[in-house]
């Protein structure tokens, strides 16, 4: 209960996961502007569209779960800790970046 608790009070990796997981069920099937991973390397054609669509997908869910278990840890070590929604932002960025960096790293990589 105190878990659920600790969650509702910064729900930010919780309501990310929770697009993550519709996405994951409704990838975007064609190249658009709407949603989905979308940069340069990966509208270049549907096969770049679709890896690069369930690899950062998947890469999101398996961040998030982790920066959630680290956030109950980190509740249960110091529970009054005033840093702790800063430290949710900073973490949200951080995998914004490594999914980035990572996906983008594969697609090169596919191209070439």
């Amino acid at each position: 209960m105190k878990i659920i608790t600790l969650l509702s009070k910064s729900p930010i990796f919780i309501i990310c996961l929770l697009i993550f997981i519709v996405c994951r069920l409704f990838p975007p099937k064609k190249i658009n502007d709407f949603y989905g991973y979308r940069t340069a390397n990966s509208k270049k054609n549907q096969s770049n569209w679709d890896f690069a669509q369930k690899y950062s997908n998947n890469l999101f869910i398996i961040l998030l779960l982790f920066m959630i278990a680290i956030q109950v840890v980190w509740h249960y070590v110091d529970p009054k800790n005033p840093n702790a929604d800063f430290m949710s932002v900073i973490g949200l960025f951080l995998i914004i970046a490594i999914v980035y960096y990572k996906t983008e790293k594969k697609l090169k990589k596919m191209s070439s």
